[in-house]
């Protein structure tokens, strides 16, 4: 019998969802607003990775592009670009299956999917 590949994490988020990886400590952070047709804001949290500066503080412009509103998904996938992984937008494409793409720090590109199940190892 063969086991499923399953996402195993390479770093650790504190309560405050802050981690240090390679002297830098990131924070995952929630924010945003949404425009609905009448222009009217409303809340819609996307989470973004935010640098945390040495006095303690987080840096307000984020470091990442918006990791989407489910956290599980973006702790997973501010995990990727702390360890230097990072979209591939325009690769959506017949060749790639239209599927989202990453790219690992060696420049390869994955279906971000088959990372985040675990197929790929990050």
């Amino acid at each position: 019998m063969t086991t499923k590949p399953r996402w195993k994490s390479r770093i650790r988020w504190n309560d405050q969802d802050q981690t240090t990886h390679d002297g830098r400590t990131y924070e995952l952070w929630a924010h945003g607003f949404l425009a609905d047709d009448r222009g009217n804001h409303s809340r819609h949290d996307e989470y973004f990775v935010h640098q945390v500066l040495a006095n303690g503080n987080t840096h307000p412009a984020p470091l990442s592009h918006a990791l989407g509103s489910n956290k599980r998904k973006a702790l997973r996938l501010a995990e990727l670009f702390v360890l230097g992984w990072r979209n591939a937008p325009g690769t959506r494409s017949p060749e790639h299956g239209y599927r989202e793409m990453w790219r690992d720090p060696d420049g390869q590109l994955h279906p971000i999917a088959d990372v985040l199940t675990g197929a790929i190892p990050h």
